[in-house]
């Protein structure tokens, strides 16, 4: 298994995922919510959000230093871009430090 190096690579990888339809089906929202313990787990543990994988590397360049974040991220993303949405990547990372100022 290749580790994506960035976000488009990201969603070739799951793409292939099966229970898309069902996941689709969800509301955005409900749906990052729900996998973010399962395929969002998976993804943290698999493309290397933990250690020091160039995609890892992505998210830091942009001021995402959290897997979670990340993972929330890559989820958002993808359903936005199979459902035909404005990913809005800038807003994204904007929403993840104002709350993280909140600590």
């Amino acid at each position: 298994m290749k580790i994506p190096e960035t976000l488009e690579e990201c969603y070739i990888e799951l793409n292939q995922s099966e229970g898309l339809d069902q996941w689709l089906a969800e509301t955005e929202k409900d749906a990052v919510v729900v996998y973010h313990s399962s395929t969002g787990r998976w993804i943290r543990n698999n493309w290397g959000l933990w250690t020091d994988s160039k995609l890892k590397q992505w998210f830091i360049s942009n001021g995402i230093t959290e897997p979670d974040d990340m993972s929330g991220v890559i989820l958002r993303s993808f359903y936005r871009y199979k459902k035909g949405l404005d990913i809005n990547l800038e807003d994204q990372f904007k929403q993840i430090k104002i709350l993280g100022d909140c600590d």
